[in-house]
């Protein structure tokens, strides 16, 4: 699910329906609350056009079998200039160039709070979108992690909350949600949360290892790992930090010399993989 730029965007189916299955335009605002709705999946034939505007959240729908062709397209109004989305993009590079920087420092706390006053122009400026509330949402975080404290980290769940206000299923927005919440101390909130990211998008590793990160912070280490690291692990078996927290699991759940053999395997991915290696050292005296 994404939104787009321009006024209006445009589809053109370019082959006949019948050379494959699935597929479509799907459209967030149409899908039931369960997440389905067969009138959310706008089909057209070879030659036809789907129209929407450009900033309702849309993805294309799952194709099963042989290939869909189609030209996009956006239409623009030269008379229109969208302020709020400049604001965004504004905003969007001072927290890029923020995250950038690995230290807490007062530099970095600077361009931050630049970024959350662009993000709250946009707001200000009428953006109807969940991408000012979610970048707000993540710059107060990083500030909430350094020279903010508690009072940013408050701020950051109400704008992360607006966003998820506005499109329900986006699974950064609930991912970053989730996380806000952990900072915040309501973990039974965050765990929901995360668990309702992973379910929005079923094939995002980051979502599932958030999602085992929290069972495991609230103890349930098993669901941890049957929940969230091992369906992450399929998407992405190679992802180092999907295996170390996979590892840290099996380890509390007493089983030393399988959580050794996955903190090897995370090693392998990544060799300056530091929790990997620091935690594989403090379970060598249960290996024997």
């Amino acid at each position: 699910m994404h939104r787009d730029g321009p006024l209006v965007t445009a589809t053109i189916a370019l082959n006949r329906g019948d050379e494959y299955d699935g597929g479509g335009t799907l459209i967030e605002a149409l899908m039931g609350a369960g997440g389905g709705g067969d009138g959310a999946v706008q089909r057209v034939g070879r030659g036809h056009v789907v129209l929407h505007p450009g900033a309702v959240r849309h993805g294309g729908h799952p194709i099963t079998r042989g290939l869909r062709y189609v030209l996009v397209f956006f239409i623009f109004d030269a008379d229109t200039v969208d302020h709020d989305r400049y604001c965004v993009l504004r905003a969007n590079g001072f927290l890029s160039k923020a995250l950038r920087i690995q230290s807490n420092s007062a530099y970095r706390d600077e361009i931050l709070r630049a970024a959350v006053a662009a993000y709250r122009a946009a707001i200000s400026l009428g953006s109807s979108t969940e991408v000012a509330h979610v970048g707000m949402g993540q710059a107060l975080l990083e500030l909430g992690r350094s020279s903010g404290g508690a009072a940013a980290t408050v701020s950051a769940v109400d704008a992360l909350l607006a966003a998820v206000a506005l499109a329900p299923t986006n699974a950064h927005s609930l991912s970053t949600l989730s996380t806000a919440l952990q900072m915040s101390g309501r973990l039974a909130e965050a765990l929901e949360f995360a668990s309702a990211a992973a379910a929005a998008d079923p094939l995002s590793a980051a979502a599932h290892n958030n999602h085992g990160l929290l069972l495991a912070t609230v103890g349930r280490h098993a669901d941890a790992i049957s929940e969230g690291y091992a369906v992450g692990l399929r998407l992405d078996p190679q992802d180092a930090e999907l295996l170390c927290n996979l590892a840290v699991s099996t380890s509390e759940l007493g089983h030393f010399k399988s959580a050794a053999s996955i903190f090897e395997a995370a090693l392998v991915t990544d060799p300056a993989h530091t929790r990997a290696q620091s935690n594989l050292e403090a379970i060598r005296p249960f290996l024997k």
